[in-house]
């Protein structure tokens, strides 16, 4: 007998009629098929990961954790509103600055999105999403209170302004960022 023969299962053979139905399936069925060496077809291997004695699943995500993380995505939405409509416009409309300086905050907040991987890998590395979320919503919210502060100065001073500016939208980007990327993992 081969090796192959050995570890056939019988269950997953398709000569054996009754292969398709809900059973449960002994993978490496020591037996095999009595038919295997007529069937032509090689056995299929249990590709399912092997589970340690000591890993507990998770258990499944509650109202109480949907309401969470739908918080956490509410107030990301708000920041995002914030800066993209409400800023850009009291920017053009109300201070009479080029468009494109708004236009140029808001392409250096996704241009720092390009660092999402590395928050996405920490975030993986520690196996714990909250710290990340958390300190991405701290600076999301830092970020949203100097960007409405920089509006507000550049009627003032218009350079002190812009510089408070791009620390604002930065601060946005590595929160959106960091709370994003985390979130969408869970």
């Amino acid at each position: 007998m081969s090796i192959v023969a050995s570890v056939h299962d019988a269950s997953l053979c398709f000569c054996n009629p009754g292969a398709f139905k809900f059973r449960p399936v002994v993978p490496y069925h020591a037996a095999g098929c009595k038919r295997f060496a007529s069937c032509g077809f090689a056995p299929v291997p249990d590709m399912r990961p092997a589970v340690h004695a000591s890993v507990q699943p998770r258990p499944f995500l509650t109202w109480f954790g949907i309401i969470r993380l739908g918080l956490v995505q509410t107030s990301l939405g708000a920041i995002f509103v914030l800066t993209t409509s409400t800023l850009n416009r009291v920017m053009v409309v109300e201070l009479a600055l080029p468009a494109i300086l708004p236009g140029l905050l808001v392409g250096l907040h996704y241009a720092l999105q390009i660092l999402r991987p590395r928050w996405g890998f920490g975030a993986d590395k520690g196996q714990r999403a909250t710290p990340w979320i958390i300190f991405g919503m701290g600076m999301l919210a830092l970020g949203g209170f100097i960007a409405a502060l920089a509006t507000a100065l550049m009627s003032i001073n218009v350079l002190a302004g812009i510089a408070l500016a791009v620390a604002g939208f930065i601060c946005i980007g590595v929160g959106a960022g960091a709370s994003g990327t985390s979130l969408l993992v869970l």
